[in-house]
């Protein structure tokens, strides 16, 4: 005979999953408007004042990062007049292309000559009217602007330089890359390399992407495990997943619904929520199975499993919560955007946990052996065993615990810290290779620019004292 409790229990229960299906259904759609972040630059501070300066300059300037570098190989050597013609075809295809603002290369750049009259005049670098490539040849490696600029200095191989329009969305980059990519095909080069900001984002996003899809399956594959090592029943890896997987399709599903991109440090949010989910499943889950394997009902073993472990699981959740939460005082977006949504996670996980799984336990309470006492259980004894050991060896304890705290501080103070993307990539990964390959021929793509000031406000940079102190810095540099 249910009691009274048990009967609006019964009716909260029912109403609790459906209102849980329906809100993953809808989250779980909302994950198809999940964006990527790519953006290097929330990760500046946004009080310092370095960012500050950085920012007055761009826009002074204009962006640094806005372009492309193509490198186009030839074996035998670049000054053939068949490829050099080619590339110049290349070039003019290079610049008609959408969101292209210009492509420089030594086939369509000029050398100009000024006269003491003040009159100026130039002549085309590779002059195809008039082609002499031992002569051309000469002339450009006797300029120290163009050797490893536009052409390598072993001759076997020549850089376009693509400028585009500045801040491309990722759709617009993706849409250009792919163009470049689609007209670098149809002209027969030994090998074409291209590196640059917008190849590397799109890269990156398509990367994260997948390893996220991967970081997702190999959760998922080790919560199975886990569940299937600590339960052994088909009940006890079914259940706790509906709770671990609904925490994860709300979760996502809510940064799709409020636009909140993924950026790269929220990439391992998969494996954190998983394991934040599983530690709120298991302690309720095990503490349920206790309470109706001495054979009271479901009902009392749900109160009696929610009441002892409630607290002590909230407790635990707020705590983690707040760690993640009080990221936000580190001056750096992504890290602060991290600490809210894990924040967010934590006890989104505890409340769906104690919403769901109650409801579960009273239409599936499981079969008959879930139900069981174990007797002489693994664990149980080899726990037992092992405390006892602790307790007998209480000074050896403190003294490994003390090595291992000692060791691994000595490791934490000798860690460095570097922004070398590539790093992160295999050696054999093309997009790595190709970044390798300009930056030892054309000195890469991470541009450096030296802003000059002048402290003395009765002078402007058109001095002469002036113009040459900065002469005298660039010719250093």
């Amino acid at each position: 005979m249910k009691n009274v409790g048990e009967i609006k229990f019964k009716r909260y229960a029912r109403i609790v999953l459906i209102c849980v299906l329906g809100l993953t259904a809808f989250f779980g759609y909302q994950v198809s408007n999940l964006r990527f972040d790519y953006d290097f630059e929330k990760f500046y501070p946004s009080d310092d004042p370095e960012t500050a300066f950085f920012l007055d300059y761009r826009a002074k300037f204009k962006s640094d990062n806005d372009f492309l570098l193509i490198a186009i190989e030839r074996e035998e050597g670049i000054f053939d007049s068949d490829f050099l013609k080619e590339v110049e075809r290349y070039t003019s295809s290079i610049q008609k292309l959408e969101h292209v603002t210009f492509a420089l290369s030594i086939t369509n750049q000029k050398e100009y000559f000024f006269s003491a009259f003040g009159d100026t005049s130039s002549r085309p670098y590779i002059n195809f009217s008039d082609v002499d490539l031992l002569r051309d040849s000469a002339q450009i490696y006797e300029k120290e602007e163009l050797v490893n600029n536009l052409v390598a200095q072993d001759g076997k191989s020549l850089c376009l330089f693509v400028r585009h329009e500045d801040y491309l969305s990722k759709e617009k980059s993706d849409h250009l890359i792919t163009n470049v990519l689609s007209l670098s095909r149809k002209f027969h080069f030994d090998k074409i390399r291209v590196a640059g900001r917008t190849i590397g984002q799109k890269y990156y996003i398509d990367k994260m992407t997948a390893e996220m899809g991967l970081f997702v399956a190999l959760s998922a594959v080790l919560v199975i495990l886990f569940l299937v090592i600590a339960f052994k029943s088909a009940w006890g890896v079914l259940i706790p997943q509906v709770v671990i997987f609904s925490g994860m399709l709300w979760l996502i599903g809510s940064m799709g619904l409020f636009n909140e991109p993924i950026n790269i440090i929220l990439t391992v949010l998969p494996s954190i929520m998983f394991v934040v989910a599983m530690s709120d499943v298991i302690h309720l889950v095990s503490r349920y199975l206790d309470a109706v394997r001495t054979g009271i009902t479901t009902y009392e073993a749900i109160r009696l499993a929610v009441r002892e472990v409630g607290l002590a699981t909230f407790l635990t959740s707020l705590t983690t919560a707040v760690g993640f939460f009080s990221l936000v005082f580190v001056r750096v977006q992504p890290i602060q955007v991290f600490g809210v949504v894990m924040g967010i996670g934590v006890l989104l996980a505890f409340v769906l946990t104690f919403l769901t799984l109650p409801a579960l336990f009273y239409f599936f309470p499981g079969p008959k052996y879930v139900h069981r006492q174990k007797k002489g259980h693994y664990w149980k004894k080899r726990l037992a065993s092992w405390f006892t050991v602790i307790i007998k060896k209480r000074k050896l304890v403190i003294l490994i615990s003390s090595i291992v705290v000692v060791v691994s501080f000595l490791g934490m103070i000798q860690m460095e810290s570097d922004n070398y993307l590539m790093d992160d990539l295999k050696p054999n990964e093309p997009l790595k290779q190709d970044f390798n390959y300009l930056d030892a021929h054309y000195g890469g793509v991470r541009p450096f620019e030296l802003a000059v000031t002048v402290k003395d406000t009765s002078k402007t940079v058109w001095d002469n004292d002036i113009l040459y102190c900065v002469d005298s810095v660039e010719t250093y540099l």
